[in-house]
Order: C-alpha cells, then structure tokens, then sequence
C-alpha cells in the first residue's frame, strides 16, 4: 500500500481473468514461472498525502489516532485518479455520509473504511475466479503501517492480515531476485514468507461482513453509470 495497493494472488497456470483483473506473472526465473490475478487501487498512499496536504492532520500519529477514533459514518472512495477495477478512469473522489457533525477524524477514518472497502470489493473478484485463497493476506507498503487501516481490512475480507517486520516489501523483492541471481538463495527461498511483525484477525462477523460489500458493489454501480457526469468527473 504505497502511492496504490495491489492485491495478486497466485494461480495454478495463466488465467485470462474477468471483472477487469489483470493476468500477471509474478515470477519468473529460470524458464519457471509463476501466475497470478491482479486488481489494485491507483491512489492509496497519494490519497494519504493529500489529506495530509490539506491539513487534516500533521504527521503519521496523529492520523493514526484520528483514524481510530473517526468512526464509521463516512467513506472515502479512493478514485482521486479515478478507478482500474472497475473500470472507471474519468472518475473523481467522492465522499459519502457527509453532516453537519462530520469531523476531519470522520474524513481520516473515512479513507481507511474506503480504502478497505474497495480492496475487499476486488478480493471477492479474485475470489469468484478462484477456488480458495491462501491466508495471511501480506500487507506492505507505508500505509501498511496504520493499524486501524489493517484491522478494517481484516474485518470486510474476512481474512488475517499480516504486516512483515520489513514493509519495503519492492525492495525486498529486488534483493531477493539480486541475491538468486549470484547464487546466494535458492528458489524456493524465493517463495519463503517474510518476517511476521503484526496479525490483524477478522472481528467482524461474516453475515455482517457480506452486507457491507454488497452495499458497497451496489454503490458502484451507481456512481458508475453517472462516470461522465461533470460533477462526478471534476468537469464541469
């Protein structure tokens, strides 16, 4: 979860998915490859700083603690550079359950439920295209680092969430690729599971849990229908 959040999942051999997901091959060493399923969010870390930029809050702590304490009554869909799954490019942020009692820790908490959301939204995509997915679901990035994000997170996709101790996980995976290629690790050693620092388990019920994306796929909808409208695209 750096500048966008990414979310792969390994299949068995190349898959042209459905839904707007992306085939991708996530490693390739040695003529072996392996496949895997893509969605992600173009505007994860980018919408952080933003809020940031506009003086809702002055450092990492204190969004943290206005995250924890903003509640749930607003989102904030993460579409500030619009959307790749669904398709959506013309697409502006949106802010939803707004009120005269909305405070900037309602906005705050806001991106980290919206944020959550649509990546649950694309997890049940992967979902429907694959039989099962293999928790933890790794958790990276700077954003990564918000607890109350990675608690939601657990929460709408109904999986443990785990954060590495090292959540450079890019660099990571270039040191790795550079120590296999001088025959420093082998390839199963490339496969191996980071270092655990944090587990976020589900603390949401399921049936609870089911409604909340449904409501949300169902909110898509609409705002998608509407992409080309000038208000929603920031047009007019």
């Amino acid at each position: 979860h750096g500048t966008g959040s990414f979310i792969e999942a390994v299949t068995s051999s190349f898959m042209m998915p459905k839904e707007d997901l992306i085939p991708i091959i996530i490693l390739s060493v040695d003529g072996r490859r392996i496949y895997g399923l893509e969605g992600f969010i173009r505007s994860t870390g980018s919408t952080v700083d933003w809020l940031k930029e506009v003086g809702l809050f002055r450092d990492y702590d204190e969004m943290e603690h206005l995250a924890e304490i903003g509640g749930n009554n607003s989102i904030l869909i993460p579409s500030l550079g619009g959307l790749r799954v669904p398709r959506a490019q013309q697409l502006k942020g949106i802010i939803t359950g707004l009120s005269l009692s909305t405070s900037r820790a309602g906005i705050v908490s806001g991106i980290a439920w919206g944020i959550s959301l649509h990546l649950a939204f694309i997890l049940e995509l992967i979902r429907s295209q694959l039989r099962e997915l293999k928790a933890p679901l790794l958790s990276a990035g700077g954003y990564s680092r918000s607890n109350a994000f990675l608690q939601r997170l657990a929460d709408l996709t109904g999986m443990e969430v785990a954060r590495p101790i090292d959540t450079e996980a890019s660099s990571l995976g270039v040191a790795k690729l550079l120590a296999y290629s001088d025959g420093k690790l082998g390839f199963e050693e490339l496969k191996s599971t980071p270092e655990i620092d944090k587990r976020f388990k589900p603390r949401m019920g399921e049936e609870e849990r089911r409604k909340l994306i449904q409501e949300y796929s169902e909110l898509l909808k609409v705002i998608l229908g509407c992409e080309e409208n000038i208000f929603l695209s920031g047009s007019f």
